[in-house]
């Protein structure tokens, strides 16, 4: 039987957003609105934004509001829980991120202008820097799971790792997992690895 790795790794829970091209922000926001920051997130270089844009509901009756994510991405995608997908009508497949194929295209409005952009809910993931990468015998792509003790104990199975030499260790939930986990926006586990 092969001997189980077992490490420590702070959880976060990743509430919806959007990460848009400069093209489609400038469409959305004009050519004088500049990206700014409103905070830096734990993942090297990567912010939450001061801009916002709504998603329309499919049947446009409804509308929910999502922070943009910095820096630029070469391709626009949203990214919602399975609970904000079903509430604006959509059947979104779970991806990891970058992942479009096939991926339904959502109304997005600012004040300026509308555009369509692809939406996913992100699977669970975790980001792994080369050291603890080699330390730990992690691969990009492997899977492993995650013991969460609590209130709410659970052990998730299938979690993608992603090894990034620019990564900060933490394992990212959307907001319904965090909820079902007992977790509001940050907690910690027990990666398990055989």
């Amino acid at each position: 039987m092969k001997n189980i790795i077992k490490f420590q790794v702070p959880i976060e829970v990743s509430a919806r957003h959007i990460h848009l091209s400069e093209g489609d922000f400038i469409k959305l926001f004009g050519k004088n609105k500049s990206f700014k920051a409103a905070f830096s997130l734990s993942q090297k270089g990567q912010f939450a934004s001061t801009s916002y844009v709504k998603v329309l509901s499919k049947d446009g009756t409804k509308n929910i509001v999502l922070r943009v994510l910095g820096p630029f991405r070469k391709v626009s995608q949203i990214e919602l829980s399975l609970s904000d997908a079903y509430n604006l009508g959509y059947t979104v497949p779970l991806r990891i991120s970058g992942d479009l194929k096939q991926a339904p295209k959502l109304k997005v409005k600012s004040n300026l202008n509308n555009i369509l952009v692809p939406a996913i809910v992100p699977l669970r993931h975790l980001h792994v820097p080369k050291d603890i990468s080699q330390k730990y015998q992690l691969t990009n792509g492997e899977k492993v799971l995650c013991k969460i003790n609590g209130d709410r104990q659970v052990t998730l199975e299938k979690i993608t790792i992603r090894v990034d030499e620019m990564a900060t260790l933490a394992l990212h939930l959307d907001t319904d997992e965090g909820n079902a986990c007992g977790i509001q926006k940050i907690g910690k586990g027990e990666i398990l690895k055989q």
